[in-house]
C-alpha cells in the first residue's frame, strides 16, 4: 500500500516558526518550534551607536547621518535564512515531500525570497495570514476550513 507523502505545516511570523507534521487533517503533530528574540527588539536595542551627526562650519546646523539599513530588517532576514536552511537540509534528508506555509504576510514575502527552487517547487498552499498563536487543534482546523472554501 502506498503512503500518502509526508507533509508539513510551516506557520511563521517575524521572530517565532512552528513545524507541524500533518498526521491526518485536522490532526497535526508540532514537530520543531524556533524563536528569534532580536526581531522583536527596537532598533536603538539592536544598534551599538547613535546616529552619526554632521556638524556644519559658521553656526549652521548639520544633520544627522542614517543606518541604510534598518536594523529589525537586517535581523527578519536573518530569521528568515536560518528558517530557509533548516527547511532545505530537511527537504534534502527527505523528511517532507511537501509543505503549507502560512506567514504573516510581510514575513512571507521575505522567506519566500530565501527559499531554493526545489523547495519552493513542494509547497502546495501558501498563505498570507499570521496563524502562529493559534494552538495545534485550532490551527488544524483552520487548514481544513481553508481547503474546503
Amino acid at each position: 500500500m502506498m503512503q500518502a507523502p509526508k507533509t508539513w505545516v510551516i506557520v511563521a511570523d517575524n521572530n517565532q516558526a512552528k513545524i507541524y507534521e500533518i498526521e491526518k487533517l485536522p490532526h497535526l503533530k508540532e514537530i520543531h518550534y524556533f524563536i528569534h528574540p532580536e526581531s522583536r527588539l527596537h532598533n536603538q536595542d539592536l544598534s551599538s551607536t547613535r546616529p552619526g551627526y554632521n556638524a556644519q562650519s559658521g553656526g549652521v546646523r548639520g544633520h544627522s547621518y542614517q543606518q541604510q539599513t534598518d536594523p529589525k530588517d537586517v535581523e527578519i532576514e536573518k530569521f528568515a535564512s536560518s528558517l530557509a536552511q533548516i527547511l532545505e537540509k530537511h527537504f534534502e534528508k527527505n523528511d517532507f515531500e511537501a509543505i503549507y506555509l502560512l506567514c504573516d504576510p510581510s514575513f512571507l514575502g521575505v522567506l519566500r525570497k530565501k527559499l531554493s527552487v526545489n523547495l519552493t517547487s513542494s509547497i502546495k498552499h501558501e498563505i498570507a495570514k499570521n496563524v502562529v498563536t493559534l494552538d495545534t487543534k485550532s490551527l488544524g482546523e483552520y487548514i481544513v476550513n481553508y481547503l474546503n472554501k
